[in-house]
């Protein structure tokens, strides 16, 4: 019989387990799983989840260019969009680092100020 206590204590993991689950995207990755199942169709299903999820954490794609073809950031930003991975620009990193560069010398000229 469910008392009161458990039914809170119930409520209050569905909770947790329902708000881990969105912030971790749970739900994502099994959908990845199962429609890799499904397309594939592998005899023996767990041993093939096993060898995804480890190949996953494995494959990553690194695609590199001359910085004035635009079409080969255009290509890495739409396939890294396509496995959500993360996509840098290097030009856009060279800029950064230039600027920060830029304003950490700037600081130090200000903070030594001769007297």
């Amino acid at each position: 019989m469910e008392t009161l206590l458990h039914s809170e204590i119930l409520k209050k993991y569905k909770e947790e387990t329902n708000e881990y689950i969105k912030k971790k995207n749970v739900e994502k990755l099994f959908d990845i799983i199962l429609k890799n199942v499904l397309i594939n169709k592998p005899d023996n299903i767990y041993l093939y989840i096993y060898n995804n999820i480890y190949s996953f954490l494995l494959n990553k794609i690194f695609i590199m260019g001359p910085p004035v073809l635009k079409i080969t950031s255009m290509l890495s930003s739409h396939i890294s969009e396509f496995f959500n991975y993360y996509h840098i620009s290097l030009p856009i990193l060279i800029q950064q680092y230039k600027l920060n560069k830029g304003e950490s010398s700037n600081n130090k000229i200000i903070g030594t100020k001769k007297e």
